[in-house]
């Protein structure tokens, strides 16, 4: 491990990064001399280029790789292995990966000690057999990290362009438009948008006959903030349970909007659908579906999270209906809506794709270690 800084030995600003654990692996927030740094790099122990650091205090076993630049770490909570070439760095990385360490297993120790570490038994192959695990590995975190990275591209993109297709504050026009559209956006209230609205309820839960049938049912629970599109229920209820209750049958491409616990937050249901009394579904869309979901998750959401009842938080139906959101001549809604629909589309696949990547990881880093 390093050598100890003391606080009065650091500054916000300064040469040299210092990592404590809270900010080990992220960015930094005190700084070291240069003279300090130099100072102690050749008086002291200090990592070689290729050591992988390892966190022994709070999240024990985060991991970060040496790459040799000029920065400094806290005693005790960041160490790593002095080892001969019998063990190779791309090697130890993957095995910090599912390693149980000696002596805290099952405890509810939250720190490593020097024992903990060295007592710790590991198994491993010849060094050739090492580095081509060791590669594999590392292949795979750097496919992660670039799916990772165009990830939050996409949603950042996603994020700043919700900014510039929308009209902002008091203005009748977006700063950034599709071609050939020049005409102001007109207000108009949520009720407005649809014919029809929807309530939900609960059938008896202890009653097994009303469960377990083909009539998607949700919950609040169900709708993830930000995810307009791609709903999972996890429950169904039959005919009976839909009769046996006042919950209503919605009809598909409808936007269902959480009224309580977890107000504003809101999905497109594509396909036939029941809800808990939590929500409020529009139904019948006078405008145009996709342009009104996400219309709505700008321009509404904040609002509605904001709101508070008496016992807990929720909002009327007259409440929400009464709401208003700004909106473009029909052709302009469609344009909008398929433009954001579409990059929800390759966000999802992205995820996707990672979600893959990182199960493949755990599962050949369970097949693949003793």
């Amino acid at each position: 491990m390093c050598r100890r800084i003391f606080k009065e030995q650091t500054s916000e600003n300064g040469e040299i990064p210092f990592y404590k654990i809270g900010t080990f692996g992220s960015e930094p927030d005190a700084f070291i001399s240069r003279e300090l740094f130099e100072e102690y790099k050749l008086k002291y122990p200090y990592p070689k280029k290729g050591d992988i650091l390892i966190s022994a205090s709070g999240s024990i076993g985060k991991t970060v790789d040496f790459i040799g630049k000029d920065e400094y770490f806290q005693d005790s909570n960041i160490v790593w292995l002095n080892h001969d070439e019998r063990l190779i760095n791309l090697f130890l990385k993957c095995f910090y990966s599912v390693v149980k360490w000696e002596g805290i297993e099952g405890s509810t120790i939250k720190r490593l000690y020097n024992d903990n570490i060295l007592d710790t038994v590991i198994s491993f192959p010849s060094v050739p057999e090492q580095q081509k695990i060791g590669q594999y590995f590392k292949h795979l975190d750097d496919l992660i990290t670039l799916h990772q990275r165009k990830l939050e591209k996409l949603q950042n993109f996603k994020k700043s362009m919700l900014e510039k297709m929308f009209p902002q504050n008091d203005s009748k026009t977006p700063q950034i438009r599709f071609k050939g559209f020049t005409n102001d956006w007109e207000q108009r209230k949520l009720g407005e948008l649809a014919e029809k609205t929807y309530s939900g309820g609960t059938p008896a839960t202890s009653n097994e006959s009303f469960w377990n049938g083909n009539i998607p049912w949700i919950q609040s629970s169900d709708i993830v903030d930000g995810k307009l599109f791609g709903v999972k229920p996890r429950k169904h209820i039959t005919m009976d349970g839909l009769s046996n209750s006042s919950t209503q049958l919605v009809p598909e491409n409808s936007i269902a909007i959480i009224t309580r616990v977890g107000v504003g937050k809101l999905a497109f249901m594509p396909f036939f659908y029941a809800t808990s009394q939590d929500f409020l579904s529009l139904s019948k869309l006078n405008s145009e579906p996709f342009f009104t979901v996400y219309a709505c998750y700008k321009k509404l959401q904040s609002e509605l999270n904001t709101v508070q009842g008496t016992s807990i938080k929720g909002i009327t139906k007259g409440e929400l209906l009464s709401k208003t959101i700004t909106a473009p001549e029909y052709a302009e809604q469609q344009q909008i809506g398929n433009f954001f629909h579409t990059l929800d589309h390759l966000i999802t696949l992205h995820q996707r794709k990672l979600e893959k990547l990182q199960n493949i990881k755990k599962s050949m880093l369970e097949k693949m270690f003793v």
